[in-house]
């Protein structure tokens, strides 16, 4: 669902960022 598509887009996005903080 177009739902679902938006969290797994925010949990990509915070996976991104996530690196690269690190």
């Amino acid at each position: 669902t177009i739902r679902a598509n938006s969290v797994q887009l925010e949990n990509l996005a915070t996976s991104l960022k996530t690196p690269m903080i690190g």
